[in-house]
Order: C-alpha cells, then sequence, then structure tokens
C-alpha cells in the first residue's frame, strides 16, 4: 500500500464505501509530503477492485512532533473522516497530546485530489471483524478489536495493573531492537536496557510481595529508576546521541508514558493487597 518506503510504516486503518471502494490510513515515520518531523498520517485509496485511485497522500497539515494511532470512517458516497493522535497541534490545545481529525471529500472515485469539507455528514464506520489484524495499532499497551457499529476500537491497559506497565516496557525493548543499528553508540544501548531490565524486575517483585510495605518499596524504586530512565533518554535526544530522529522521538514519547505509568501503578497497586 505505501509507496514511502523508508523507515516504519505502522498501525493501518480501513474503511469502504457501500461500492467497495475503500481508504486506508496509516502511520509513517517519515513521508515524501510536507511531514518529515517524524510521525505522520498516510493515506491511500483504492476502488472496488482493490486498484489504487491516485497517490499516496499526507493526512495532515501540522507537522511538528509526531502524528500517530489513525482511525478512519467513511459514508456511502465515499466521503471519509480521519482522526489521530498528534503530539501538539496548531489549534487551542499545545500540551504534549491533543486529538486532531480531517474530512475528506471524494467528487469521484478516479480523482486524486482531496478537498476538505466543512459540512456535516452522517458517517457509517465499517471495519472487518473477521479480519482483527486490520485493527491493530503496533502499541502494546493497548487491546485491539473490531466493532461492526463502532469501528476498530483501541483499550489502553490500565496502569493499575501489572501488565499496563509491563507493555511499556516492552514497547521500549522494541524500539531499541528495531534494525539496522543501534539506536545509540558505544555501552548506550546495553546501559539503557539494563534500567529496562531494573524497571521490570522491580515490578515483578513489588506485584508479587508477600505484604503491602514491600510492594510499596518496590514499585516506589521502580518509579525511580522509570523517572531517570525517562530523564537519560531525554538528555540523550537533546544531544543528538539517539538517531535517528523518528525513533529518539519514539523512544523519548515511549519513556515518558513509562514513568506515568509506573507512577500511577505504584499508587494504585499495593492498596488493594
Amino acid at each position: 500500500m505505501n509507496t514511502y518506503t523508508t523507515s516504519l510504516q505502522v498501525r493501518p486503518a480501513v474503511t469502504c464505501d457501500g461500492a467497495g471502494n475503500c481508504v486506508v490510513v496509516w502511520q509513517s515515520y517519515g513521508s515524501a509530503g510536507s511531514d518529515t518531523s517524524a510521525g505522520s498520517i498516510q493515506g491511500q485509496r483504492y476502488d472496488s477492485s482493490g486498484t489504487p485511485v491516485g497517490g499516496q497522500f499526507q493526512v495532515n497539515t501540522y507537522t511538528t512532533g509526531n502524528q500517530y494511532r489513525p482511525a478512519v470512517t467513511g459514508d456511502g458516497a465515499g466521503n471519509f473522516v480521519v482522526v489521530w493522535d498528534s503530539a501538539g497541534s496548531a489549534g487551542s490545545d499545545t500540551s504534549y497530546e491533543s486529538i486532531q481529525g480531517q474530512r475528506f471529500t471524494i467528487a469521484t472515485v478516479t480523482t486524486s485530489t482531496m478537498t476538505t469539507s466543512s459540512t456535516t455528514t452522517t458517517l457509517r464506520v465499517a471495519c472487518v471483524p473477521e479480519l482483527p489484524s486490520l485493527c491493530a495499532d503496533g502499541d502494546t499497551c493497548t487491546d485491539d478489536s473490531c466493532d461492526p457499529l463502532r469501528g476498530c476500537v483501541h483499550r489502553e491497559r490500565s496502569p493499575a495493573r501489572p501488565d499496563g506497565v509491563m507493555c511499556g516496557v516492552e514497547n521500549m525493548r522494541a524500539i531499541l531492537d528495531e534494525p539496522p543499528q543501534p539506536v545509540c553508540q558505544g555501552r548506550c544501548p546495553l546501559r539503557l536496557g539494563d534500567r529496562l531490565n531494573k524497571v521490570a524486575q522491580l515490578i515483578d517483585q513489588g506485584t508479587n510481595a508477600p505484604n503491602s510495605g514491600r510492594c510499596k518499596r518496590k514499585l516506589r524504586a521502580a518509579v525511580r529508576v522509570a523517572k531517570a530512565l525517562d530523564q537519560k533518554v531525554a538528555q540523550l535526544a537533546d544531544k543528538g546521541r539517539l538517531v535517528p530522529s523518528e525513533r529518539a522521538s519514539r523512544l523519548s514519547a515511549e519513556a515518558a508514558k513509562l514513568r506515568v505509568r509506573a507512577n500511577a501503578l505504584a499508587q494504585a497497586y499495593c492498596s488493594s493487597r
């Protein structure tokens, strides 16, 4: 589907109209369009025979930071809406993350021109329950499924549960292990990996502790290590020692999330023991 083949293309989402024409959107690290900063949202249309209509196009117009986790839905006439998570925005929400959206009106299935629509359209959500893998967003911290009425559903795991934090560890490990090159030089990858392993070890010890006192001590220690890991990743990123830049951005985002999740687990879990 993607014609831009540099780096990762992940988290696809699809919607089809009543005639069998479809739109596929996904998260791209880098692009041939205007967004080359980090993650962007790309799309491609297909007619009912599966033939591409026009070329790959960029959905987002705000290009600072990551744009990720797209979802798409359309009506029976070929119009569609794409929504996604954005690290910042050109609107009123300039904090860390916001929800952005773009509406498209397609005149015919043969044109490749994308125009935004200001009219309100009643949309029919589409996904394929028989192919749940189409809803996979690539994030181990979400449970993905297809709801015939709502489309792809991504339920984030609660950080009050151990698996809601360990998934963040796995997300960071996956980024560190991505080929073809280490994310940083020298012993840096090993040291980052050691800190990740320490977070995982402390969480395991805390959540399996025989009493609430030991549980709290271990999980608080996990928070401290996660905080130090977050700070170290941010420091390396600021110095330009993490490569490439889109990978550094993803690693920084996951480190910040892991810190928040570890803290939520420490506050909620031990009181229930």
